[in-house]
């Protein structure tokens, strides 16, 4: 593993730990805290995710792009919370509304936000913090 490769997985371990520290996730049937407070299972997607993100836009030239990572971050997201609520069926223990009514995302507004900007967000973070050109 290369130093940016590290910093960004460092980057994204940081973020989501502040994310699910913040934003308790609590699903119905089995969860396990972090510290009695961070949920285990969405710490480490957001991690995976995150770093998983940086690694696509750096080595995959197609993904090179802010515009075309973030598409691609948002059909990503879209999809695996669809897997997830209806094929895993992984569901929050609360019932909020999905996101514009596509069936995901079932959660407060400013989780629905923060899933639609989250990607987006740690790429700019990457590149500002290892200085790299947009």
């Amino acid at each position: 593993m290369n130093k940016d490769t590290l910093s960004a997985f460092l980057l994204a371990l940081l973020l989501s730990a502040i994310w699910t520290y913040f934003n308790r996730y609590e699903y119905i049937g089995n969860n396990i805290y972090l510290f009695n407070t961070i949920n285990i299972f969405p710490f480490a997607m957001w991690t995976l995710g995150f770093t998983t993100l940086y690694l696509l836009h750096t080595h995959v030239k197609a993904l090179s792009t802010i515009t075309r990572i973030t598409i691609f971050y948002l059909i990503s997201i879209c999809l695996l919370e669809a897997f997830g609520y209806y094929v895993l069926n992984i569901r929050l223990n609360s019932h909020y509304p999905s996101l514009f009514g596509l069936g995901i995302i079932h959660a407060p507004v400013h989780m629905k936000v923060f899933y639609v900007v989250a990607g987006l967000v740690f790429i700019v973070l990457t590149k500002i913090l290892l200085k790299k050109k947009a």
